[in-house]
């Protein structure tokens, strides 16, 4: 047995770990054992019946020495070449023999692990509703108590140790800054360079949405209540995850620098001649949260056989760890993803704040930008968009077309494991979920388009009729008799073209049209599989 082949399950007991590590040596043994003596302290004899005696015999002990110094100096690298290092060898291979029997896993090799005996010590494990006897060892259970008590152990202000110890050392090493990190470049790139489809082509010629340049800081004000991992005693496969990051109490956003900061570039160009919505415009964008606390139920299945069998050579292999959620028969057998998530939520400060500022506009209106967003907030907009978008997440993240996506990983993982050797084996019948949208999805598009469909109108209005008008949050503030406003409900006495946009919008992503596939489809969803989906409807 070598070290790469031991199994994971034989060492998950403490006692395991030396009689494992001992079974993988074949032969231990000191080929050499020199010595180099340059000098012998003369003994001394106390202890007999009075003063006299011991002077006498430490005298003849001396004597003697001195007589046989030399001749042991010249003798004990000699001594220790042979004798000691055979005596040392003997009991080492004694030690190996009675060490080196790595025991074989107990558990049963079926079914899945049950996350109460896994993680918990046995009496915990036992109120919790799992078996309470270790079946998977004690090595797990003793080191997420060593996490626990390192990592998640707060101080007097509920921050937790593992901004000090992991999070600032990591985003340091990555952006030269304590708690941030910053990614350059271009995250996503939406380009279309030639627009084809019907409901664009009368407004735009190339269309482009770049983000770019994002900048995360406050990363290292995680607090309690934070839980990772951590298993319910209503379900031996769930575990639950809290993370909160932020401040613990209302302070001012500008004066706290532990409010989570998000802030990225913004490019948005619609190119044609004859377009009426023509525009660059590069923006920087910021998002500020006070603070934030996500719980997330996860769902997972581990093959308790391909976890207790798995090979301490594959240990890093993520591909490896990931297999060991996948229930495979290898039969062409439909299956469903192994992890899933059952529940998620996001819960944001009332404090949220949104800052936008032009690097290159050409609508130099955009100058105006926090004005139109105080204004949405003051609308209670920008709070419904937040919980229409946590609720879409959410379903999304739940939905059987984010579990395909899982369980395509999941696939291809178990076949690029080296130890599970499916090479040659038949393809899985496993068909993913492609993308749908979902009622909740059409109607936060259509809330949140159609604002900015009207907020872009009073801007084009503004730069076609030469009608100087305050800003949108002033509009509702002064509401002067001789101000001229613009009538939300009929675009078209100031744009020909406004109400038509917004009929057929409405009709277009709310109605069911014929996809490039033949299928039945909410326009919505067409418009998402024509620009950023694949024929399968993945990202």
């Amino acid at each position: 047995m070598t070290l790469g082949t031991i199994q994971l399950g034989s060492m998950l007991h403490t006692t395991n770990i030396l009689p494992c590590l001992f079974s993988a040596i074949d032969k231990a043994s000191f080929t050499g054992l020199a010595l180099t003596v340059t000098d012998l302290v003369p003994p001394t004899m106390t202890g007999f019946l009075d003063r006299g005696i011991d002077q006498i015999m430490s005298s003849g002990a001396t004597a003697l020495f001195n007589m046989y110094e030399k001749a042991m100096i010249r003798a004990m690298p000699n001594f220790f070449q042979l004798f000691v290092r055979d005596v040392i060898n003997d009991y080492i291979d004694g030690v190996v023999s009675l060490l080196g029997k790595c025991p074989d896993t107990k558990p049963p090799m079926s079914g899945f692990v049950d996350f109460r005996d896994l993680f918990l010590d046995p009496d915990d494990a036992l109120a919790s509703g799992g078996s309470g006897d270790a079946p998977y060892g004690n090595v797990i259970p003793w080191i997420m108590d060593i996490i626990d008590d390192q990592l998640f152990s707060a101080d007097e202000s509920g921050q937790l140790s593992v901004n000090e110890l992991m999070v600032r050392p990591l985003t340091k090493s990555q952006s030269g800054i304590e708690g941030s990190l910053h990614f350059n470049g271009t995250l996503i790139d939406l380009n279309k360079r030639q627009v084809t489809h019907k409901i664009w082509t009368s407004f735009a010629d190339n269309l482009r949405l770049r983000l770019s340049d994002l900048h995360l800081s406050g990363l290292d004000s995680m607090r309690v209540p934070t839980e990772i991992l951590s298993p319910k005693s209503s379900s031996a496969h769930t575990l639950e995850n809290k993370i909160s990051i932020g401040v613990t109490e209302n302070v001012s956003i500008t004066d706290n620098s532990d409010s989570l900061r998000a802030s990225f570039g913004f490019e948005l160009l619609v190119g044609g001649e004859n377009s009426p919505l023509a525009m660059n415009n590069l923006m920087d964008l910021e998002l500020i949260v006070p603070s934030l606390d996500i719980l997330a139920m996860l769902r997972a299945t581990v093959e308790v056989d391909r976890l207790m069998k798995f090979p301490l050579k594959d240990i890093t292999n993520v591909d490896c760890w990931i297999s060991t959620l996948w229930s495979s028969k290898n039969s062409g057998i439909e299956s469903d993803a192994g992890v899933a998530i059952e529940y998620l939520n996001m819960v944001l400060d009332d404090g949220m704040m949104v800052n936008a500022s032009c690097i290159s506009c050409t609508n130099q209106m955009l100058n105006q930008f926090n004005s139109v967003l105080s204004f949405l907030e003051d609308q209670e907009w920008i709070s419904n968009i937040r919980s229409r978008a946590i609720l879409i997440g959410s379903q999304l993240a739940q939905g059987e077309w984010v579990q395909g996506m899982i369980a395509k990983q999941i696939d291809s993982s178990s076949r690029r494991c080296p130890h599970l050797n499916f090479e040659n084996s038949m393809p899985l019948a496993q068909k993913y979920q492609k993308f749908e949208t979902t009622r909740e999805m059409v109607d936060g598009v259509l809330y949140g388009g159609m604002t900015l469909v009207q907020v872009i109108a009073i801007v084009m209005a503004q730069k076609h009729t030469g009608v100087d008008l305050p800003p949108p949050v002033d509009i509702v503030v002064s509401g002067a008799d001789k101000t001229e406003l613009i009538d939300l409900t009929d675009l078209g006495s100031i744009l020909s073209w406004g109400d038509m946009v917004l009929d057929e919008a409405r009709t277009y992503l709310g109605g069911v049209v014929e996809s490039k596939r033949g299928e039945q489809v909410l326009g919505i969803t067409n418009l998402l599989q024509s620009l950023i989906l694949d024929d399968d409807g993945l990202l």
